[in-house]
């Protein structure tokens, strides 16, 4: 009956919530904001006034005391064994994924568990599928109402429910800035730094992956013949703008974060599904290792010649 929501002022969590609340009613949707010192005024004033809109039970809660203390813990660790002794340190990323544990793991969850409610997630499709999101930190919740959805799908229904409602319920700003996690200075929305994912290109990726159920021997084998674009659906323009070095480059990191990031989708929240294939029981994965096939191969080989 009662749900706690992380609003961060992105448009993911914005539209999580709107979904919520008119599900649940707006008496049993309880949104905190976690700010740390990476998170702007800007998401902040945003999360505000979404919830002022939703006239939902809001509430702000810094983690940045609590995550300098994990850092401080931390990096003060030694480890012991015989005569030797290991120090360890804390790097960017890691202290990036002590602020969405902190969010996740201890407020949230803390939180939500003192009000007798569950508490959700937020992603959607496209980080699900590459793995970019923190287990056990934004990895964990009741259900993710949205992890079916592609980043333009989420932009799509949530500029739809402001027309339906005939309003401005998501705030305007909402779909201006960038996309971001706040999660360090390199993702500063104000200086228009977000996320290191294109969406308008990695949505058609993931979708040729999971949907079209295509590997990279096809997408290259496409790239090659000028006619992927086409294929995918995306703009050519947005491909072109990709160096033939730089493209293979992105596809296989991407094919390797997708494929490696099976052991986060299966500790993974339920997803509602609504696409033709959903990560779940729609879409049947298991823990292998990551290859090219040999013709891939060769086909990277003309190109690069």
């Amino acid at each position: 009956k009662k749900v706690a929501i992380g609003l961060s002022g992105g448009i993911d969590s914005a539209l999580s919530v709107v979904l919520l609340t008119e599900a649940l009613g707006a008496e049993n949707v309880y949104a905190i904001n976690m700010p740390s010192k990476f998170n702007s005024n800007t998401t902040k004033d945003l999360a505000k006034q979404l919830a002022s809109n939703l006239q939902i039970r809001y509430a702000i809660a810094s983690i940045q005391k609590s995550v300098e203390n994990t850092i401080d813990e931390i990096n003060n660790i030694k480890f012991y064994r015989s005569n030797d002794e290991t120090s360890i340190k804390l790097s960017p990323l890691n202290i990036e994924n002590i602020q969405a544990r902190d969010r996740g793991a201890r407020t949230l969850a803390g939180i939500a568990s003192a009000l007798g409610a569950v508490f959700t997630n937020n992603g959607n499709k496209t980080e699900t599928a590459f793995g970019y999101a923190t287990l056990y930190g934004d990895i964990n919740g009741a259900i993710a109402p949205i992890a079916d959805l592609y980043k333009h799908e989420v932009y799509a229904l949530a500029k739809y429910y402001n027309e339906l409602k005939g309003k401005e319920i998501i705030p305007t700003s909402i779909f201006e800035i960038v996309a971001s996690a706040e999660l360090s200075d390199e993702q500063n929305v104000d200086e228009g730094k977000g996320d290191p994912i294109n969406y308008p290109y990695h949505d058609k990726l993931v979708r040729a992956f999971v949907e079209f159920r295509l590997d990279p021997e096809d997408i290259l084998r496409l790239y090659s013949e000028g006619k992927l674009a086409e294929t995918i659906l995306c703009d050519q323009s947005i491909i072109d703008k990709y160096s033939v070095e730089n493209f293979i480059l992105d596809l296989e990191q991407k094919w390797k974060a997708y494929k490696l990031s099976f052991f986060k989708r299966i500790q993974a929240p339920p997803i509602i599904a609504v696409s033709r294939r959903a990560f779940g029981f729609d879409l049947r994965e298991s823990q292998n290792g990551v290859y090219f096939t040999q013709e891939y191969l060769k086909l990277k080989n003309n190109l690069q010649k």
